[in-house]
């Protein structure tokens, strides 16, 4: 693992991050899109990744080389099948990048760091997930009615 391929899989999440996060700020309908492709995004790269790595990983791990790409492949899996059943979708969103930080930041020795950047995907799909909820359901996050200011 080279510290320049883990900076440059950092790069690209924070370029996609930048650019549909701009498109998201401008755009109205976007907020229907942005965050399911910010979720595909971040599965993407983690199925990158991991068609990347496994080799060596599977001669320096073995079996438990499926479980090093297995937790981040499962935590991006369920985003996306949140999003397409449409299942509580910010709150599953949001624990999958919790659990996918959380899995990186563990075995940051070994493969971890990679997973920084789908992590970075996932909050950014939660947290425009959470505000697209918020606008079109006219709820805060806690789910009370929102307080109009009239």
């Amino acid at each position: 693992m080279s510290l320049l391929s883990v900076a440059g899989v950092i790069a690209i999440s924070l370029l996609v991050v930048g650019v549909l996060g701009a498109l998201y700020q401008r755009s109205r309908g976007a907020t229907l899109w942005v965050p399911r492709v910010l979720r595909l995004a971040a599965l993407a790269l983690t199925l990158g990744i991991a068609a990347v790595t496994i080799g060596w990983v599977w001669q320096d791990s073995g079996a438990f080389g499926l479980v090093l790409i297995g937790v981040p492949l499962l935590c991006c899996l369920v985003a996306v099948v949140s999003d397409a059943t449409g299942f509580r979708t910010a709150m599953l969103t949001t624990v999958a990048a919790v659990g996918l930080l959380i899995w990186s930041l563990l075995t940051v020795v070994g493969l971890g760091l990679y997973f920084v950047g789908p992590a970075i995907l996932l909050a950014a799909a939660a947290a425009t997930t959470w505000q697209h909820d918020r606008r079109t359901h006219g709820e805060t996050v806690s789910g009370s009615p929102a307080k109009s200011s009239a």
